[in-house]
């Protein structure tokens, strides 16, 4: 759950840096399967916006590909709340 409120507690959804990953992608859905979000580690984390305007209140879908030390490409998907 994150709330973009701009009152500096859970503002944004990101991914973040680990020990053992060479680099990510992180992508953004909203429940019609629409992306919403493309970023990497070293990009902005998503603030609730798409095209510059605010996302509606609701569930979202992230998908992360990431590639580790050893060169294997894994994936994490899961849902995030986004709350107004």
């Amino acid at each position: 759950v994150f709330s973009p409120n701009e009152d500096g507690v859970n503002d944004f959804f990101e991914a973040y840096e680990s020990s053992g990953i060479n680099s990510a992608e992180i992508r953004i859905f909203n429940r019609w399967g629409v992306r919403v979000y493309n970023g990497t580690l070293d990009k902005t984390p998503w603030d609730g916006t798409t095209n510059g305007r605010l996302c509606p209140a609701g569930a979202y879908f992230y998908w992360v590909d990431y590639v580790d030390v050893y060169g294997q490409t894994l994936t994490e998907k899961g849902s995030l709340t986004l709350i107004r």
